[in-house]
């Protein structure tokens, strides 16, 4: 959880087309996870999303423990 509160998702439009599309910031990750982020050759920074499912999957675990927690404290009170 406390790596995933230190990543912004993003909104931005890509230059080649235009389009819009959703994201995190390579330079930002790079910072917190510097193995998932590769440079390619034309000097563009990429990020390997695959790898963040295992953060988000631990940080949805996290949480569920917690609503378990309220859940239990509302029903004993």
């Amino acid at each position: 959880m406390d790596i995933l509160e230190q990543i912004t998702g993003l909104s931005f439009n890509w230059k080649s087309d235009g389009v819009k599309s959703y994201g995190v910031s390579a330079q930002e990750i790079e910072k917190i996870l510097p193995e998932i982020v590769r440079t390619r050759d034309d000097g563009l920074k990429g990020v390997n999303y695959l790898n963040l499912i295992a953060f988000l999957t631990e940080a949805i675990k996290d949480l569920k423990k917690d609503v378990s927690k309220i859940k239990d404290h509302i029903n004993i009170n």
